[in-house]
């Protein structure tokens, strides 16, 4: 291990400690980026674009905002190091709405621990693990992506700002990932595993894919007649299901709600399924598009135009691939949008929008990427 396991103390502030633990880490990325490229596992021409997206960390915590704008960092990087220090995990599983499951922060932090970097002693260290863990995966997916596209996902912000952060969205995002692209290379057990971390990981996120799992396998993606027959299903069971999972959707508001500073006492449970469905569409438009330029100043225009840049690239995606793959997108835009419904009624917040929003639309980015790439093969229509 390359970990300085030297206690659960972490190094405070930008100081020369944590220049000295965080270039440590930088080096030994670079060193790793290096021997990829000499094995020709990465292409030698995009060099200088991994290293200014191994860079990307020294330029947030501590610099552009205090790492306590996004506090959840600190509660991964003490785990992390607890299980470095050989820390007993305890109650690592939980009971949750009649099941039980694991503690996704203890999770996460758990298999970011099997990524070795030279520390982890401060808050910053785990947004290294995130950049090794996407060079790892980019291997594969330069084998299989059109390399110039792929290398063109590196440079979109929200990929570098949450790669260069200590949370759990680019694990989510990477499984997300790869789970919808075995499915479409017909590997059923990966996609599967991938759509189990995600669900471990972060809940919320894997009903869309394990719906889109489900469908593909009964060839739901091969009959326009087949794609409306799933949509009328999906509003039936929506309204026959109501009284299930309402509960579990108002227990995430309530959450979210107080959790950024609200009084619950101002919220109410909902009982009338249309009332319901109002709120959860309107609530749905603003997850989609805000914070709008004038929300939150600069910074809100910059994530105001990255969203809207990302829509446009799907449109243009999908308008460049063969008309083989229409199923495949229509399968794919409702299991993504079945999230989109659900985060857009338990969400309260312009920073948990950019966050969840990110991580559930971008992989479709990268699964049609893959199918532009591959739009002549013909097994996996």
């Amino acid at each position: 291990m390359f970990n300085l396991e030297v206690g659960s103390s972490l190094f405070a502030g930008y100081s020369a400690d944590f220049l000295l633990s965080e270039l440590g880490n930088f080096f030994f990325l670079t060193f790793v980026l290096i021997i990829f490229i000499r094995l020709d596992f990465l292409p030698k021409k995009y060099f200088l674009l991994w290293l200014f997206f191994l860079s990307t960390p020294f330029f947030f915590n501590y610099l552009l905002f205090d790492p306590n704008y996004l506090s959840d960092q600190f509660g991964y990087t003490s785990r992390l190091n607890a299980i470095h220090n050989g820390q007993l995990i305890e109650n690592i599983t939980l009971g949750r709405f009649g099941f039980l499951t694991f503690d996704n922060v203890w999770f996460t932090s758990y298999i970011l621990s099997w990524l070795p970097v030279f520390s982890t002693q401060t808050i910053t260290s785990i947004a290294f693990i995130h950049k090794l863990s996407l060079l790892i995966s980019y291997v594969y997916l330069y084998k299989i992506i059109d390399n110039k596209l792929l290398s063109l996902t590196l440079l979109i912000p929200s990929m570098i700002l949450f790669s260069s952060v200590s949370l759990r969205e680019v694990p989510i995002i990477i499984f997300s990932i790869f789970s919808l692209i075995f499915l479409v290379k017909n590997k059923y057990i990966f996609s599967f595993i991938s759509i189990l971390l995600v669900f471990i990981l972060k809940i919320q996120h894997a009903p869309g894919l394990l719906l889109i799992f489900l469908s593909y396998l009964i060839g739901v993606h091969k009959s326009s007649f087949r794609i409306m027959l799933l949509i009328f299903g999906l509003i039936i069971l929506s309204y026959f299901a109501f009284e299930f999972y309402i509960p579990i959707l108002d227990l995430y508001r309530f959450s979210f709600f107080k959790e950024d500073g609200g009084n619950i006492l101002e919220l109410y449970e909902q009982t009338n399924y249309f009332s319901f469905l109002g709120m959860m569409f309107s609530g749905t438009i603003q997850f989609l598009i805000r914070p709008l330029p004038t929300d939150s100043g600069l910074l809100g225009a910059l994530v105001f135009f990255e969203i809207f840049s990302i829509y446009i690239l799907i449109y243009y995606l999908v308008r460049k691939l063969d008309k083989k793959y229409q199923g495949i997108v229509y399968l794919t835009v409702i299991g993504v949008s079945v999230t989109l419904l659900m985060y857009g009624y338990i969400a309260s917040n312009y920073g948990t929008f950019s966050r969840y929003r990110f991580s559930t639309i971008i992989p479709l980015v990268y699964l049609y990427i893959y199918l532009l790439t591959n739009k002549e093969k013909k097994n996996i229509a």
